[in-house]
């Protein structure tokens, strides 16, 4: 499973892709990730915390430098890290590139399982198309 996720995250446009590596590494929610701001990320000591969406509480999350870097390839204009778009058509682009990558990891890897529920977090197929 581990390999279908990172060869999804590879094969994804530098947005989709952060968000993908941010639900993997911390098992939040696509909500919870959609609503993060740059506040909420320390560069220095590597955490990102989390406001919840449902009504929970805050969490702390230790993440890697690679997540870090990527993030910081966003744009920082709006308060938001993956911007002030809609959570909907942030979906239909994974869903799209999830699709079009399917497509050239079959040709290559033609016993290569890219299933929608290939991934170790219940919360990371929260992406993924129904």
């Amino acid at each position: 499973m581990e390999k279908e996720i990172d060869a999804l995250i590879a094969g994804c446009g530098k947005r989709v892709a952060a968000s993908l590596q941010l639900i993997k590494e911390t098992g939040m929610r696509i909500g919870e990730a959609w609503r993060l701001r740059w506040i909420d990320i320390d560069e220095e000591k590597l955490t990102i915390r989390c406001r919840p969406e449902k009504g929970g509480n805050p969490r702390l999350f230790k993440v890697s430098g690679k997540l870090i870097a990527m993030l910081n390839t966003l744009p920082k204009i709006p308060d938001y890290v993956f911007g002030e778009g809609s959570l909907r058509a942030h979906r239909w682009n994974y869903v799209m590139q999830r699709k079009r990558l399917a497509k050239k990891l079959l040709v290559v890897y033609p016993d290569f399982v890219f299933s929608k529920y290939a991934s170790k977090s219940n919360a990371s197929t929260r992406v993924c198309d129904s």
